[in-house]
């Protein structure tokens, strides 16, 4: 508390840049589109037993979150705060920054509103609300050009799985995850909490405004001890780390807490680096990618249908039986397209898909040019807050260079110690 303390002084006699406007623009970012594009439990549960029943040709889709959202409302904070900007900010850097930033949301929030027209439309018209839908994901994480969709169909299609060593001792909980990720959220000092959330998925960090994350974890969830500890780098090291740097640097520029354009992609990449730093092995790992490049030009049937053979295939080259892999292509490439056709109502018309995973792929490739060029110790200045590669230059005009906090990439020592404690106080007792 004392260093947190050092530094807030320290910031506080600095001029705050954006003072007059971070406030308003965390309140009309007040909503989170992961969420608001997530498909309803109840229409995934029926259509995905009526398409692997081949009762139906294509999924119809139901969105109750984005239904019951009105992004109306925080458009028009966005859009009313960024012509202020454009007449009173002096800041030529600051506010670009900021107009990227308002763009970025305002994409989002018309998304989810082509989300919410388009229920109960007709088919053509349905068509529409979906090209649309596709359309503004491609503005704001952008969209995997020829080359790469060439190169991860050849890998979906062409690849043998790597044989895996069986990780060793039991499986931990989501609670004994939330336990760990909240151990290494200690050793960072970072304002931050780890929680098991029955409404999501797959462990995700959350965040409000400028209040602090939250690490979500889905209840009833067994991990192997290896890929908590890669999961612990990945969500906290890279993800929440990124947030406490822009918490810590708030008093220079506040949206570096809130998060610049874009930053989601480069911080994805960080997240996949962060991993390997915990001994996860590089792979290719094409499906997701595959499946927006077959959705290019094929419906949600015939792309689960190529992808449904060459999974079995890929498994088979892997020793894996015929009837074993076709149990698990159904559930994996079912997966696979609900994922790639989130915020898609009608999935019968090629080219309408969510671009949201390209993230991954394009921040890797951006990360790891960065440390090729730069080095690796570089790194560290992602850690200026919630910022991408592209916006450097523009934070150096600022004088903005030397991060608060840096990653050490502790988490698997942690675990391993928390683990340890624990062992010996069962025993013990």
């Amino acid at each position: 508390m004392e260093q947190e303390t050092g530094e807030t002084q320290a910031l506080t006699k600095v001029e705050k840049l954006d003072e007059r406007w971070i406030e308003r623009l965390a309140e009309a970012s007040d909503f989170g589109i992961i969420k608001l594009v997530r498909v309803g439990k109840e229409s995934e549960a029926e259509q995905k037993k009526k398409f692997l029943a081949g009762e139906i040709e294509n999924p119809v889709f139901e969105y109750p979150n984005a239904e019951a959202f009105d992004p109306l409302p925080f458009e028009e904070k966005l859009l009313g705060l960024k012509k202020e900007i454009k007449m009173a900010e002096k800041n030529r850097v600051v506010r670009t920054l900021y107009l990227w930033k308002i763009n970025e949301q305002i994409a989002k929030l018309r998304l989810v509103q082509a989300i919410k027209e388009g229920k109960g439309k007709s088919a053509e018209e349905q068509r529409k609300y979906d090209r649309k839908v596709y359309w503004y994901s491609r503005f704001v994480w952008g969209d995997p050009p020829p080359e790469i969709c060439e190169v991860v169909l050849k890998e979906a299609k062409e690849g043998v799985p790597k044989k895996k060593k069986k990780p060793g001792g039991e499986k931990l909980t989501s609670e004994d995850i939330v336990e760990l990720f909240n151990a290494v959220i200690e050793a960072y000092e970072a304002k931050a909490e780890a929680k098991v959330d029955p409404e999501v998925f797959a462990i995700t960090v959350a965040t409000r405004m400028l209040e602090d994350p939250e690490v979500l974890v889905p209840e009833e969830r067994e991990k192997a001890i290896q890929r908590v500890k890669e999961l612990a780098s990945h969500e906290i090291e890279a993800h929440v780390l990124q947030r406490e740097g822009g918490r810590r640097m708030r008093h220079r520029l506040g949206i570096l807490q809130l998060g610049l354009d874009r930053f989601a992609v480069t911080g994805e990449g960080l997240g996949i680096f962060a991993e390997r730093k915990m001994g996860k092995e590089p792979s290719p790992r094409p499906w997701l990618l595959a499946t927006m490049a077959l959705s290019k030009t094929n419906d949600f049937r015939q792309t689960f249908e190529i992808l449904k053979g060459w999974y079995i295939d890929y498994r088979m080259r892997g020793g894996m039986s015929r009837e074993k892999a076709t149990e698990k292509a159904n559930e994996k490439c079912w997966r696979f397209c609900r994922r790639i056709h989130r915020g898609i109502r009608d999935t019968s018309t090629p080219g309408s898909y969510l671009t949201r995973d390209w993230a991954y792929r394009k921040g890797n490739l951006e990360v790891m040019t960065f440390i090729n060029n730069w080095g690796e110790d570089q790194l560290k200045r992602l850690y200026l807050g919630r910022v991408g590669l592209k916006h450097f230059g523009m934070l150096f005009e600022l004088g903005i260079t030397d991060p608060l906090t840096e990653p050490r990439f502790i988490a698997g020592q942690i675990i391993d110690l928390e683990t340890a404690k624990s062992k010996k106080l069962t025993k013990e007792k």
